[in-house]
């Protein structure tokens, strides 16, 4: 199947999907799935919900679809009512939302109302645009958030929001929004945003040396350098969001490209490594196998990063392990605890 071919069967999946993506009460697109952690979730996360608007309509219209463009109507109408005026501008009410307003929730509101058919009043689209050039620093960056709050570090949503004004500029020309892109690129030229797991936040260090990669250039490296830390964490995907530097003189990287980051794992104390296979898991319990004084016993674990080293995949575990401790190759439930073993090291013991 050619490259193009396969790019439609996957976009017409997650066409798809969005038809799953509705809430059976309000009939609105509700945001339940989190790809970075392959959970489900049933609390609102209405930034999501309104860049999904926009997604359907940008797929549809590639796809030559329409079956869901009542669901956008219904969507864009429902969040409509949501604007509110702010010092001349506006803004999506944060009461309505629940949650801080921010550039976000505004740039994906201009989004889906310059892709809505028929187009949206051009007034309230510059108006919201009006609002995102406000938050916008004299040294080019974006405030996240209006109503002053502070933004903990935070240099996200940057990238939406630029889009967002240029869109605004298609539909309504004016210098200000592609100057504001400009000073914008100038300040976040290379920048490169990485949502960070919780479970690795103690290996986050200003000045850290990170490698990743883009799909536009396999086998190709890059190298980005930790400079900004949000130390705030997303309740809703547990990660922090931290920011990379990194050299892009060459113009080879562009903005909205989709990295995979090698990003380097530290313990605060050293860390046990088995086989891949040394890890068992049943319905109730991951474990490993401990072979103490020739009996079995099962040693409940879980599992950190994995890792290559001189050819063989190694597991990182957490439990009740110390160095030295005789695990079994290959983790099973067939060797019940008490059982009596005869030990046998293999070239894959660590």
């Amino acid at each position: 199947m050619k490259t193009a071919a396969v790019l439609r069967q996957r976009l017409e999946m997650i066409y798809q999907r969005h038809r799953c993506m509705v809430n059976p009460d309000t009939g609105l697109l509700e945001y339940l799935y989190l790809p970075q952690t392959d959970a489900f979730v049933r609390e609102r996360c209405p930034i999501r919900e309104i860049a999904s608007v926009w997604d359907v309509e940008r797929l549809g219209r590639f796809l030559n679809r329409r079956e869901l463009l009542p669901l956008v109507e219904r969507s864009l109408r429902h969040y409509d009512d949501y604007l509110v005026e702010r010092e001349g501008c506006l803004i999506v009410d944060p009461a309505r939302l629940a949650e801080p307003s921010s550039i976000a929730h505004s740039a994906f509101m201009i989004l889906a109302l310059t892709g809505a058919q028929p187009p949206r009043e051009t007034r309230r689209i510059t108006a919201l645009a009006d609002g995102i050039l406000r938050q916008q620093r004299p040294d080019g960056s974006y405030k996240v958030y209006f109503h002053d709050l502070p933004d903990q570090g935070e240099e996200i949503y940057a990238g939406e929001a630029m889009l967002a004004l240029l869109e605004t500029c298609r539909q309504a020309p004016d210098t200000l929004y592609l100057e504001s892109v400009e000073r914008g690129f100038s300040y976040y030229d290379a920048r490169l945003v990485v949502a960070v797991p919780e479970s690795e936040f103690t290996g986050v260090a200003s000045g850290t040396k990170v490698n990743f990669t883009v799909p536009a250039m396999p086998g190709e490296q890059f190298t980005g350098v930790v400079r900004r830390i949000s130390h705030a964490l997303d309740a809703k995907t547990r990660t922090m969001p931290v920011e990379l530097d990194v050299d892009n003189s060459s113009k080879r990287l562009a903005p909205g490209m989709f990295p995979e980051v090698s990003w380097p794992a530290r313990r605060p104390r050293p860390s046990l490594f088995v086989p891949p296979a040394a890890v068992a898991t049943t319905t109730e319990r991951t474990f490993v196998i401990r072979v103490r004084e020739g009996q079995v016993e099962w040693i409940d674990v879980k599992r950190g990063v994995a890792m290559n080293q001189q050819g063989g995949d190694l597991v990182e575990v957490f439990g009740d392990l110390a160095p030295g401790d005789q695990i079994a190759a290959r983790g099973t439930d067939e060797l019940r605890p008490g059982l009596h073993v005869a030990v046998k090291k293999t070239t894959a013991s660590r």
